[in-house]
């Protein structure tokens, strides 16, 4: 642990060495060398500007924010990339996130623009059992907590953080089902709380590493959809990573791990930040 703290307080001691030398080089060495070229020497002025152009690259080099990041894993050093892509695409253990009821139809229960809606759109489609047989598969172990009256939708929910397996959902894809938000009867608005969120982390990590059998797990960033955790995304992403750093302390999860992000949250995170916290 003192390791790991020394290695995050030197790259957080670097990067703002970094930033403060690329900021002197272009606003203060640049003037006092002119001072004493540009008088004598008729290619001052060029040698100036050239110097504020090296300067600006260098401080657009230092302060770029990465597009991906790559994390190893505890002793076994299984690596974590976190990335914008399709977590749609690829082979390999996905995780899904959504509602206590399983809802199976797009519409008013279940939004096309959230991780529940595209598994419907996208992969139900093609699946010959479809979602029901899916679920009376996939829970047939589970009891439902209540059976609650709805005008449309499924009537049987579950606690946060069931979840349910759909094995060969494609060529080389296999999707875990994790309950992570409630929806209200009255107004169909998914929301999770705080003990929620840790709750469908720790299942679906817990899930992850039942399935996985060292295929690569694929993690959404669970709660940073409809489900209004009001949480940042590097604060979900910290919370995915305790989880599976605690998981991986009992035993190995898998081989590889990827953490896919949306390409709009990916611009709000600093992946540079999450890198000194967890390296």
């Amino acid at each position: 642990m003192a390791v790991r703290e020394l290695r995050r307080e030197a790259a957080l001691f670097w990067d703002v060495a970094s930033k403060i030398w690329a900021g002197v080089w272009l606003l203060l060495l640049g003037p006092v060398m002119l001072m004493f070229t540009a008088i004598r020497d008729e290619w001052g002025v060029v040698i100036y500007f050239a110097w504020i152009i090296f300067g600006a690259v260098v401080a657009l080099v230092v302060g770029r924010r990465p597009k991906h990041l790559r994390l190893y894993l505890g002793s076994r050093r299984v690596p974590i990339v976190i990335e914008a892509a399709d977590i749609f695409s690829g082979d390999g253990v996905k995780i899904i996130p959504v509602n206590e009821y399983f809802d199976g139809e797009v519409g008013d229960h279940v939004s096309i623009s959230s991780l529940h809606g595209q598994f419907i759109d996208r992969v139900c489609k093609r699946l010959p059992d479809r979602w029901d047989s899916i679920l009376r598969v996939g829970l047939a172990n589970v009891e439902p907590v209540d059976s609650v009256s709805r005008s449309s939708g499924r009537t049987d929910q579950y606690s946060i953080g069931t979840w349910c397996r759909v094995p060969d959902a494609g060529p080389g894809q296999e999707y875990i089902l994790v309950a992570l938000s409630r929806t209200d009867v009255y107004t169909l608005q998914a929301t999770a709380n705080i003990d929620d969120l840790y709750c469908a982390v720790a299942a679906a990590v817990s899930a992850a590493k039942q399935c996985a059998n060292g295929r690569p797990v694929d993690f959404p960033l669970i709660g940073g959809g409809l489900s209004r955790t009001s949480l940042h995304a590097s604060e979900l992403l910290d919370i995915l990573l305790e989880a599976l750093i605690r998981e991986d302390r009992r035993g190995m999860i898998t081989e590889k791990i990827r953490i896919v992000l949306d390409p709009d949250v990916l611009r709000c995170v600093d992946l540079r930040d999450i890198n000194r916290r967890w390296k």
